[in-house]
């Protein structure tokens, strides 16, 4: 499937270096549309370590200041662990999601093009995807019992989070922009995330740890956020995650951030 037009001079003008990530920023959303034929939040960018990706992960906001609520400025997110990584582990009645179904098309070969020439400068954006993967979790958290409480004092919302449900991967591809005679490429050769849909999940006030009360689909065309890059929050991550089984402790072996400094800039 080809998807070869004229590329909009809003994203040309935009699109002032040969840069492969800008380029994403710019078309990622209708590439991802075209791909999936549905509308999906576009990865933040492609890279395996700024934007982790699958059915149970967890984006957070990042509390926005009075100036910036004031100006109505897009807010922060981040993608952070998965679902089960904010489960307690002395609660033996949570249920744990794990599972999730796939549909797969190995067979897909997706095009999607746009250039322009104007004034004498010619720019063209190209993104090629093969084969298509859908995968979805099987069920919702429900009563989940999530604990929140390291994130109280991070700058992050621990009233609202975000559950990442659906995600559209494919198997190889890559993303190709140039300037005139500069080009710049992203390649992948392994399968890769490249959109998504969440769910919102209100866990309200209350002592921790609390249970999820309500559950909100997210729209993704009218969604509007900014992606913070998960590189820098690795180390506060690691630090307030629940979950310390994949850093080295027990799940629910929590470390309290009265004892475990760190800059959330780092």
């Amino acid at each position: 499937m080809a998807q070869n037009l004229a590329m909009k001079k809003s994203i040309f003008q935009k699109l002032d270096l040969a840069d492969a990530n800008l380029a994403w920023q710019l078309v990622g959303s209708e590439v991802v549309k075209l791909f999936a034929g549905e509308h999906l939040i576009p990865i933040p960018s492609f890279s395996s370590k700024r934007s982790p990706c699958a059915p149970g992960f967890v984006a957070l906001r990042k509390e926005r200041t009075f100036k910036e609520w004031v100006f109505r400025r897009p807010q922060n997110f981040l993608l952070t662990e998965f679902l089960w990584d904010f489960h307690p582990s002395w609660d033996n009645k949570q249920r744990i999601l794990h599972s999730s179904s796939k549909q797969e098309d190995t067979d897909a070969n997706f095009v999607y093009e746009r250039s322009l020439i104007n004034k004498g400068q010619s720019k063209t954006i190209r993104v090629v995807l093969k084969g298509k993967e859908k995968s979805s979790l099987d069920e919702m958290p429900g009563e989940m019992t999530l604990d929140l409480e390291n994130f109280e004092d991070s700058y992050f919302d621990d009233l609202d989070i975000f559950l990442v449900d659906t995600v559209y991967s494919c198997d190889s591809g890559f993303l190709e922009v140039t300037i005139d005679g500069d080009t710049s490429q992203i390649e992948f050769t392994a399968r890769f995330p490249i959109g998504f849909k969440f769910l919102k999940l209100d866990t309200g006030y209350g002592p921790f740890p609390r249970k999820v009360r309500r559950i909100k689909p997210i729209k993704a065309e009218k969604w509007k956020g900014v992606w913070l890059d998960r590189t820098h929050y690795k180390h506060a991550l690691h630090q307030i995650m629940p979950n310390q089984n994949k850093y080295g402790g027990g799940a629910g072996d929590v470390l309290g951030m009265y004892n475990t400094p760190f800059n959330l800039n780092d």
